[in-house]
């Protein structure tokens, strides 16, 4: 669209050939807003810039955003059947404006000249305006209002919403006190998910209390059970637990985890190689060894998926040491070493070297060297 000219942006038929034609027209003027002093603005620059440029603010020795105004023109046009008419109801383009026109004195055309003759037969302009309007009053106050009116909407709605959700929520805890019972416990504790639900069903997250839902109940009772079996698992380990029989010792268990390190605490690698070590479940006590050479040869013939699948040549000592406890983790063995109790735990030791190593499969029972 070019400033100063008309173009044609929309054209609706009516009866006949009427129609209604609107017109746009680009302007030199823009128009913006000062968020710093709380004013529209308009200026002209007498040139088109585009459909955005920089405008001074009349307020400030600074400028600020604006849009190109336009001009829209509305212009109805129609046809001799609606200057004619006799009904008492019009169904063209003109919306009544021309309807019976015909039927007027006819001294009123008489005077007319050839020129407002054929403006009267194209039709009349029935509206001319500028988008944006510079009533710096009106504007402000209007501006004020409607911001009080949309935070008062606001706050009503706010405040019926909260009514609702408090009715809401009643209603459901009369019918469902025995899950607020069993999650109120959980508040604040280890399971973050228990935690969340029984913060939903006590004091809300934002202050007001929501019901769960049928999913959220039954997941709610399933992590429950859980953690109430965690929980009874780890009474029974702690009541079986005794205190390793330290020294000399011959121990049979099941290896639960390997650990691999590379370096020592100061980040330098092992003089002696990387430290391979296992834990071994025994009854009711634990020992870490060194995972002896037996045991390394077996899983290298017997787990050497588990060991090699995914290798890279710069995995880490955490990502090796998950590879080699998937590979020996339930592993049965028997062996001889030297057993120091831990300072910490006296159902924990630490081995040291190993002999006599038998390894057990659920088949068959194999003797292994030292």
């Amino acid at each position: 669209m070019n400033a100063g000219r008309p173009e044609i942006v929309a054209t609706q038929h009516g009866s006949g050939s009427a129609e209604v034609t609107v017109r746009a027209m680009d302007l030199t003027a823009y128009r913006g807003t000062c968020e710093l002093h709380n004013r529209p603005v308009r200026y002209d620059h007498g040139t088109d810039l585009g459909p955005q440029a920089s405008i001074p603010c009349p307020d400030g020795a600074h400028e600020i955003l604006g849009r190109r105004l336009i001009c829209v023109q509305s212009n109805v046009t129609c046809d001799g059947a609606c200057w004619s008419a006799v009904s008492d109801r019009c169904i063209c383009g003109c919306g009544g404006l021309n309807h019976g026109r015909a039927w007027m004195i006819a001294s009123a055309f008489a005077s007319m000249s050839p020129e407002d003759l054929t403006e009267a037969w194209r039709g009349a302009r029935t509206g001319s305006r500028e988008v944006f309007e510079d009533e710096l009053a009106n504007w402000r106050a209007t501006r004020v209002n409607a911001t009080q009116a949309a935070t008062e909407r606001r706050e009503r709605r706010k405040a019926t919403e909260q009514r609702r959700a408090k009715v809401t929520f009643e209603d459901w805890a009369k019918e469902h006190a025995n899950v607020i019972d069993a999650l109120r416990p959980w508040a604040g504790g280890s399971n973050p998910f228990l935690a969340d639900l029984a913060l939903q069903v006590t004091t809300g997250r934002n202050g007001t209390p929501k019901p769960l839902t049928e999913s959220q109940i039954d997941a709610a009772r399933r992590a429950i059970g859980y953690e109430q079996r965690q929980a009874r698992i780890a009474a029974e380990r702690e009541t079986a637990k005794r205190s390793v029989p330290a020294g000399r010792t011959t121990i049979t268990g099941r290896v639960v985890k390997v650990s691999y390190r590379s370096r020592d605490s100061r980040g330098d690698l092992y003089q002696w190689g990387p430290q391979h070590r296992m834990t071994v479940s025994c009854d009711g006590y634990a020992i870490q060894v060194p995972v002896p050479a037996a045991v390394g040869q077996w899983a290298r013939a017997n787990r050497r998926e588990q060991l090699h699948n995914g290798w890279r040549p710069d995995d880490d000592d955490y990502t090796i040491a998950a590879r080699w406890t998937d590979a020996l983790k339930g592993l049965r063995v028997t062996l001889t070493t030297t057993v120091a109790r831990s300072d910490r735990d006296p159902s924990f030791g630490f081995g040291k070297g190993a002999s006599g190593v038998r390894i057990s499969e659920p088949d068959r029972e194999m003797e292994a060297g030292a």
